[in-house]
């Protein structure tokens, strides 16, 4: 993309957007990674053990939601980018390892 000088909040929100529709299956795999690791802790919170609640988050949550803003900052600088950058912080905690070969 030619941008005479620095890019304002019009073409970097424009820049975002086109980058992130051009990556729109994996950033919606990338969703769906983080609501399925979320499950869990979502399930405890309606069944109201809100102690089990905040080990499973700090656990489980807090990576993956840290492992999905490192894949949508990829995508939005426009750096090439796969599954293996939301899944390799969550094989470091076990969660992936079944299904990525970790």
């Amino acid at each position: 993309m030619d941008f005479e000088g620095t890019p304002g909040p019009t073409t970097y929100v424009q820049m975002t957007l086109r980058s992130w529709w051009d990556n729109l299956p994996l950033v919606l795999l990338a969703g769906f990674v983080f609501v399925g690791v979320s499950a869990p802790a979502l399930a405890l919170f309606f069944l109201a053990l809100f102690g089990p609640v905040i080990l499973v988050v700090a656990l489980t949550v807090v990576p993956a939601w840290v492992a999905l803003l490192a894949q949508l900052a990829d995508i939005a600088r426009e750096v090439k980018t796969n599954i293996g950058v939301i899944s390799s912080p969550l094989c470091a905690i076990g969660l992936a390892a079944r299904f990525s070969g970790c």
